[in-house]
């Protein structure tokens, strides 16, 4: 479900929740209105917390309009994998 031209960000373990955070904020007042975000693994909770974290700082401006569970074959084992797709509509 992955909008094509969409800029993407994958979380992973060196940042932290409000690292990427601040990373989304920042290019959406650059002017992007759709941002994707992607985790794998153990970092799906990071991902979760991101999008929680912009919930809270961009209120009803943000919005998801599109996310995927599913899993990918990576060295012979599945590993788990979650898109959301933000879209932001700044309300003055």
């Amino acid at each position: 479900m992955r909008s094509r031209g969409v800029p993407k960000i994958t979380i992973g373990r060196r940042g932290n929740t409000m690292e990427y955070t601040l990373q989304v904020i920042v290019d959406f007042n650059r002017g992007m209105e759709r941002i994707g975000l992607i985790a794998y693994g153990r970092d799906v909770c990071k991902l979760a917390d991101v999008v929680a974290s912009l919930k809270e700082r961009l209120g009803p401006s943000v919005r998801i309009v599109a996310w995927e569970i599913d899993n990918r074959r990576v060295r012979g084992r599945r590993e788990s994998y979650l898109y959301v797709e933000l879209e932001y509509k700044p309300s003055f």
